[in-house]
């Protein structure tokens, strides 16, 4: 039997994200405090900093989290696809965004859009943790698919 303040624990990190998500969204990065994302997620300023050690690596948790795994779900039903890439990029893409977009996720585009402009670097991140998995995956989809193209005209000529 686990014991509660067990299972809660195991839940931290999920609720510090999405305590901040909330708050970032609602009051924009630059004015949300530390002891606020605490204070939602029901814990103190010391345990949000045992696990994000500054509200930057709490920023870029929140985005890897709500988006890039997104992102890498998306990525895999593209690989798992059978089928053309424009059909993969017609059936998968659509759904997959809106479902995106009506998720509390949406707010991170809001978020990024804000605040690169403060933080540099965050565009580095963004590119690497959301972009380049993004276009992986359509790059390797539009790669194999031009591969069985180019390999159907050779065998038929």
């Amino acid at each position: 039997m686990v014991a509660p303040h067990q299972r809660r624990k195991a839940e931290r990190p999920q609720e510090l994200l999405e305590a901040a998500l909330s708050l970032f969204v609602e009051k924009g990065y630059a004015a949300t405090r530390a002891e606020e994302v605490a204070h939602r997620a029901g814990v103190s300023k010391g345990t949000l900093y045992l696990y994000y050690p500054s509200k930057e690596e709490l920023l870029k948790a929140v985005i890897r989290q709500f988006i890039g795994t997104e992102i890498t779900a998306g990525g895999l039903e593209v690989e798992q696809f059978n089928g053309s890439c424009t059909e993969a990029m017609r059936t998968l893409l659509p759904p997959g965004w809106l479902r995106l977009l009506n998720s509390p996720a949406s707010g991170v585009f809001k978020l990024i859009m804000t605040e690169v402009h403060h933080i540099p670097e965050l565009a580095d991140f963004y590119q690497q943790e959301v972009v380049g998995p993004g276009e992986k995956s359509s790059l390797t989809c539009c790669s194999e698919a031009s591969t069985k193209v180019s390999s159907a005209r050779w065998m038929s000529a």
